[in-house]
């Protein structure tokens, strides 16, 4: 049997641990130790002090950062994501001009910001650790002048997106048909989150998509329909004109996405797929690369390719 990506990438990792950072291993081969996480050690060297202090800051404003996951488990996409988007948060020209390529209305970023927490009125779902989060939140202007947000979902080596708790503990049955109301849903019935008020609300479904199948987002398209919806409500909420959503992930990960199968499936069931979009972590790398100049950039997305790509 061949190796999965997981198990690629666990072995690029320790690899990349023992040749390039020259350390030893924490709990596990693939972990860094604390002391190693604390200093940073996890974070591309061009930008190492300045991602450890912004993650300390995020942490502090919010629940979105795991401390210990994101600095020492070398195959965290958290740690990938601030690898990733960190530097662009103050080359927002740059961001632009890799957004365009994906979303052409795009005229100029305004703003990134890194584990956004968003209001509790959109989902009604945020308590303790728990609720959607978006992994990078971009507001941008069009070039019709009007304004738009991205949300952005980040995947490593998962072998899947998040699946409905209610599925997975069994407690709704994989035929379970949803009529007009919904209440058969118990995020609807028994926890009162919004994710229908919202999706009905958007119109983000086809209409009638629901009728002769049963409830389709047990499985992976759980995260991305949840998503989708934020996506749509952090709109609303910011009255902004437009929304997108991205998943970025790497290409050989294609057990995340059951080679695609679950992205096409989604696309299927909403209204607007064109707002929907699968970036490969690969073409993102390779776009900023043609675009920085020799510099700080330039060592910065040569020692993030070096560590994630392989």
């Amino acid at each position: 049997m061949s190796p999965s990506y997981r198990d690629l990438a666990e072995a690029h990792a320790c690899d990349y641990r023992a040749r390039v950072l020259r350390i030893g291993p924490g709990e596990h081969n693939h972990w860094l130790t604390e002391i190693d996480g604390n200093l940073g050690k996890n974070f591309v060297e061009s930008f190492r002090e300045d991602i450890l202090i912004g993650l300390k800051d995020r942490k502090r404003a919010g629940k979105g950062i795991n401390w210990k996951r994101t600095t020492t488990n070398l195959l965290s996409s958290q740690a990938m994501c601030f690898n990733l988007f960190f530097p662009l948060q103050s080359r927002l020209n740059l961001l632009t001009h890799c957004l365009k390529h994906e979303i052409p209305e795009v005229n100029h970023v305004n703003s990134l910001c890194l584990e956004f927490t968003p209001p509790n009125e959109i989902l009604g779902d945020q308590a303790g650790f728990s609720g959607v989060d978006c992994d990078a939140l971009i507001r941008y202007n069009r070039t019709d002048g009007k304004t738009g947000i991205v949300v952005i979902e980040t995947k490593y080596v998962e072998r899947e997106f998040s699946n409905c708790a209610f599925r997975r503990k069994k407690e709704c049955a994989s035929d379970t048909f949803l009529s007009g109301d919904l209440s058969e849903c118990h995020y609807k019935s028994k926890k009162n989150y919004k994710y229908w008020d919202v999706t009905n609300e958007g119109k983000l479904l086809k209409q009638g998509i629901l009728e002769d199948r049963p409830c389709p987002f047990g499985d992976g398209k759980w995260q991305l329909w949840t998503n989708f919806c934020l996506s749509y409500g952090i709109k609303k909420i910011e009255n902004a004109e437009d929304f997108h959503f991205i998943a970025l992930f790497p290409r050989g990960n294609s057990k995340l996405s059951n080679h695609s199968e679950i992205f096409d499936d989604f696309r299927s069931f909403i209204s607007q797929p064109e707002r929907f979009h699968t970036i490969f972590l690969e073409d993102l790398v390779a776009r900023i690369k043609d675009l920085v100049i020799p510099g700080i950039e330039k060592s910065w997305i040569n020692e993030f390719e070096e560590k994630y790509l392989f």
